[in-house]
C-alpha cells in the first residue's frame, strides 16, 4: 500500500468520524430542544389551567381598592388577604375573571393577625377552583408561579403571570399595627418572582398548578414599593389551619406565649415574660431562661421560635422545654390568644355571636383523655369539621354508629390524632391530624370513605433546582455582621475560597468594625480579619481561625458564558439568621463587560469586568454571595451595591471568578489599557459655558477656543451639555465640578444636543501653555 493511499484512507475514517460526531451532536441538541420545548409546552398548560381560578378584587366601586384571590371551591369562596379586603373599605364588593365578567363578593370571615380572609363570590354555582397543595413538601429551587392583578393593569380581568422560584423556606417577617400582632407572616415561604402592588392575596402556584401560598408582602427600602426580587407568600398549611374559624364567621386568632425570645451566645434566651399570663411561669419559667424545644420542634434561634408559634391557634397544647440554669426542664401548656388593636378586634357586621366551635380539650397531651364521652365527642366533631368545615376537602364519609378518640402522638411536631368508626357491619381506624382543621392522614380497614380528589393529577416540567446541590452551596457561603451608618447597611455575605477559612466578599462599612462577625452554615460564630482590599473590582479578602472543609475551589471554577442559568445565593436583607438558609434567585448571564463606573470626576466603586445577570442582587446583604451554576459551580461573587442617583436604578452584576481567583492571589484584577495616553499635567477642553443665567442653569456652550480639542470635535456654541464620561450634567454646576482637575493627554466621552439631533463625540484633553490663564 502506497503511502498515498493509506494517507487517503486515513483522510476517509477522519471524515467518517467527523460526521459521524456531528451527527450525535445534532442528535444531542434536537433532544435537548425537544425537552425544552415539552417542557414549555407543560407549562403554558398548566398556566391555562390555573388561569380561571385567579381573582381581581375591588370595593364597592371597581375603581376603588385593588388586589387578588384565589378560587378554591366551586361554590365561589376565595382567599384573599386581610389587607386586601380592609382596603377595599367595604364587607362586599366586586370581583373579576379572567372571562371578562365582574361578580359580586362577600366577605365571610377574616384572619388580621395571618392576613387572610374568605369572601364569596356569587352569580354561579360552577365557578373553577384551584387546589391546596401541601406546602411542608416545597423546597428551595423549585419552580413557582405567582398570578395576580399587579397595579391593577388588566381590564378585562385577565391575571398577570410571573415566573420564579422558591428562594427560602421557613422564613417570619415580624407584624404591624400597635401591638405587632397584625399582618404577621410566620413560616412563610420567600419567592424571586415578582411581586408588586396589587399581586396581594393572589396565589402561589407550583409548577403541578396547586396552590403553595398566598402572595402578600415584599421585601423594600428607600426606593418605595419597587419589586426587589424577594416576596413572601402565606404557606397554604397555615391557610389550611385558620379556613375552619373564617368560615365560622368568626374573626380567626393566633396564638402566643406572651413571652419573648432573642438569640444571645448561649442559646435562644428569653427576654420578657408577662407573669400574668404567661402559661409557662407555673412551671418554673423565669427570665433568662433557654427555650430548646417547641411543639416538638428543636428551637436553634428566635426567628425559628415566631416561625412555630404565630401558625398555631390558641389554647393549642405544646409541649416546652427549656434550660433553667442549666437544668432542663419540661412542660405541657395550652397558648394564649393574641391580642389586636381595638379597631380591629370588633365582629364583623351580621356575624352570629359565640357559637361554640371548638373542641374544649382538657389539661394535659391531646388523646390522654379518661372521659368516654369527651373522646366521642372530640372524635364526632373532628370528624365533622372533615367533612363539612373546610369545603376544599370534597370529602363524603358516611355518619358511623360510634366515633371514639382513642389517642394521640407527636408527628413531626404536630399532633396525630387516631379515631375508631364502628358501623354496623364494618369498622376501622382513621388517623387525622390537626383538631382545628383535621387533615386525612391514613385509613386502616375502612371502605366506607369516599374521596373526590379536588383536580386530577397532570404532569409538569421538572423544573427545580438539584436541592443537594443547593445544600452544598450554602455550606460554602457566609453572614457577615459589621459596622453601620447611615444608609450603608451592617451587614453582607460572603463566600469560602480554601480549607484555611479565606473568605471573599465585596468591600463596604460593614468591614470597618473592630469585630467583624462571620455566621457560619452550621450556625457558629467567628471573628474575621480583614487579610486584603482591591478598589478595582471593591472585593475584600478575610480569614477567620477556623478550618472550613466546605469550599469554593477556585481553579476548577468555569468561565461563566451569555445566556448561562444562574443562581444567586446570599443574605439579601438579611432574612436569614442563624442556621437558616441563605436567599436563592434564578436568572442567567446577560453580557460579560468592562464596568468603569464614576462619581463625579474621580474613580469610583467599579473598575474591573463583570457578569451582568438578570437576576435581582443588588439589594442590602447580597454584596459579597455567590453565583453558581446549576452544578454548584461558583462563576462570579456578587458585587457591591451601585445606584444611579440620576435614574434611580441599580445593577445587577457580579464580579467573575477568574478575576476573584486573581485577587485572592494577589494579582491585579483589572488590565492596563493603551488607549488612554499618560497624564502630562493639567489640561483643557477648550470649551467655555453660558454662565450669566447662574450656577443651576442648563449647561449650554458659550463659545470654543480656536484650535481647541473642542474645536477638533467641531462642538459649537449652543450646543447643550448631557453627559461627561456618562455622568449627567444637569446644570452649569455639574460641568465645573467634573472639569475642575482635567488632566492632558486624559480621554473625555461629551454627549451633546444640537437641536432635535443627539450627538457623542471624544476629547483627549491638551496641556495648558504656560502663561494661559
Amino acid at each position: 500500500m502506497t503511502p498515498a493511499t493509506r494517507s487517503a484512507i486515513r483522510f476517509c475514517l477522519g471524515l467518517c468520524v467527523c460526521l459521524a460526531l456531528a451527527a450525535d451532536c445534532r442528535a444531542l441538541s434536537q433532544d435537548a430542544m425537544s425537552h425544552v420545548l415539552e417542557e414549555q409546552r407543560q407549562r403554558i398548560d398548566v398556566i391555562e389551567r390555573v388561569y380561571p381560578t385567579v381573582v381581581a378584587i375591588y370595593g364597592r366601586n371597581v375603581q376603588a381598592g385593588g388586589g387578588s384571590g384565589v378560587l378554591i371551591d366551586p361554590a365561589g369562596y376565595t382567599v384573599p388577604n386581610f389587607h386586601v379586603v380592609a382596603g377595599a373599605g367595604a364587607s362586599s364588593g366586586w370581583a373579576g375573571l379572567s372571562d371578562g365578567k365582574l361578580y359580586r363578593w362577600k366577605l365571610i370571615g377574616i384572619d388580621p393577625g395571618g392576613d387572610l380572609a374568605i369572601i364569596q363570590l356569587t352569580g354561579r354555582d360552577d365557578f373553577p377552583y384551584a387546589a391546596l397543595a401541601d406546602s411542608d413538601t416545597v423546597r428551595v429551587g423549585d419552580g413557582a408561579m405567582a398570578m395576580g392583578n399587579p397595579f391593577a393593569l388588566a381590564e378585562d380581568h385577565a391575571p398577570t403571570v410571573t415566573y420564579g422560584v422558591v428562594s427560602g423556606t421557613h422564613r417570619y417577617q415580624g407584624g404591624t399595627g400597635s401591638s405587632g400582632n397584625m399582618l404577621v407572616y410566620g413560616n412563610c415561604i420567600q419567592i424571586d418572582s415578582s411581586i408588586n402592588p396589587g399581586n396581594s392575596g393572589g396565589p402561589l402556584f407550583n409548577m403541578q398548578g396547586r396552590v403553595i401560598g398566598i402572595n402578600g408582602r415584599g421585601s423594600f427600602e428607600e426606593r418605595g414599593r419597587v419589586n426587589v426580587g424577594l416576596g413572601y407568600a402565606i404557606s397554604s398549611n397555615q391557610v389550611r389551619r385558620f379556613l375552619p374559624e373564617m368560615f365560622a364567621t368568626k374573626i380567626a386568632e393566633h396564638a402566643t406565649l406572651d413571652a419573648t425570645f432573642d438569640d444571645r451566645a448561649d442559646g435562644v434566651t428569653c427576654n420578657a415574660i408577662d407573669y400574668d399570663y404567661c402559661p409557662l411561669v407555673e412551671h418554673g419559667f423565669e427570665l433568662g431562661d433557654i427555650l430548646t424545644h417547641f411543639n416538638g420542634v428543636r428551637i436553634e434561634s428566635a426567628n425559628q421560635f415566631l416561625n412555630e408559634l404565630t401558625t398555631l391557634p390558641p389554647d393549642w397544647p405544646v409541649e416546652v422545654r427549656w434550660l433553667n440554669e442549666g437544668r432542663p426542664r419540661r412542660a405541657v401548656v395550652k397558648l394564649n390568644a393574641v391580642v389586636y388593636d381595638e379597631s380591629d378586634s370588633a365582629r364583623l357586621p351580621g356575624q352570629p355571636d359565640d357559637e361554640e366551635t371548638d373542641i374544649a380539650l382538657p389539661d394535659g397531651q391531646p388523646g390522654e383523655i379518661q372521659d368516654d364521652d369527651l373522646n366521642q365527642q372530640i372524635a364526632t366533631l373532628m370528624l365533622r369539621r372533615l367533612t363539612e368545615t373546610s369545603p376544599t376537602r370534597r370529602i363524603r364519609l358516611a355518619s358511623p354508629d360510634t366515633a371514639r378518640l382513642e389517642g394521640s402522638y407527636p408527628v413531626h411536631g404536630q399532633t396525630t390524632y387516631r379515631i375508631r368508626l364502628s358501623y354496623e357491619d364494618a369498622q376501622g381506624v382513621v388517623y387525622l391530624s390537626d383538631h382545628l382543621n383535621p387533615r386525612l392522614l391514613r385509613i386502616e380497614g375502612l371502605d366506607a370513605l369516599e374521596l373526590e380528589p379536588d383536580a386530577p393529577e397532570h404532569p409538569a416540567p421538572v423544573d427545580r433546582m438539584d436541592n443537594a446541590v443547593l445544600s452544598v452551596t450554602q455550606n460554602r457561603c457566609v453572614k457577615l455582621y459589621g459596622g453601620a451608618i447611615g444608609r450603608e447597611h451592617g451587614y453582607a455575605s460572603g463566600v469560602i475560597v480554601s480549607p484555611d477559612g479565606h473568605i471573599v466578599t465585596a468591600q463596604g462599612i460593614y468591614l470597618a468594625s473592630p469585630r467583624l462577625r462571620v455566621v457560619l452554615a452550621d450556625g457558629s460564630h467567628h471573628f474575621a480579619t480583614v487579610l486584603r482590599r482591591d478598589d478595582d473590582s471593591q472585593l475584600a479578602l478575610l480569614q477567620i481561625g477556623a478550618p472550613t472543609p466546605n469550599y469554593f475551589d477556585l481553579d476548577a471554577a468555569p468561565l461563566a458564558s451569555v445566556g448561562q442559568e444562574v443562581w444567586a445565593v446570599s443574605n439579601a436583607f438579611n432574612v436569614a439568621e442563624a442556621r437558616e438558609w441563605l436567599s436563592v434567585s434564578r436568572g442567567i448571564v446577560s453580557l460579560r463587560a468592562e464596568l468603569d463606573t464614576r462619581k463625579r470626576a474621580q474613580d469610583f466603586n467599579i473598575n474591573s469586568q463583570i457578569l451582568l445577570v438578570d437576576a435581582i442582587t443588588a439589594n442590602p446583604g447580597a454584596p459579597g454571595g455567590a453565583l453558581i451554576d446549576p452544578s454548584g459551580n461558583l462563576v462570579g461573587v456578587i458585587g457591591k451595591v451601585l445606584e444611579s442617583d440620576t435614574t434611580n436604578t441599580r445593577l445587577n452584576y457580579a464580579i467573575p471568578t477568574d478575576l476573584v481567583a486573581r485577587f485572592v492571589a494577589g494579582q491585579p484584577t483589572s488590565d492596563p489599557t493603551d488607549t488612554a495616553a499618560e497624564a502630562e499635567g493639567p489640561g483643557t477642553l477648550g470649551i467655555n459655558i453660558f454662565r450669566l443665567a447662574g450656577r443651576r442653569s442648563p449647561a449650554y456652550i458659550d463659545s470654543v477656543a480656536p484650535d481647541s480639542p473642542a474645536a477638533a470635535a467641531d462642538l459649537q456654541k449652543d450646543d447643550l451639555i448631557l453627559t461627561l464620561n456618562d455622568e449627567w450634567i444637569r446644570n452649569v454646576r455639574d460641568y465645573e465640578t467634573q472639569t475642575r482637575n482635567v488632566l492632558a493627554g486624559a480621554t473625555y466621552v461629551i454627549t451633546i444636543k444640537r437641536g432635535d439631533r443627539v450627538l457623542r463625540v471624544e476629547i483627549v484633553a491638551a496641556p495648558i501653555e504656560r502663561g494661559a490663564p
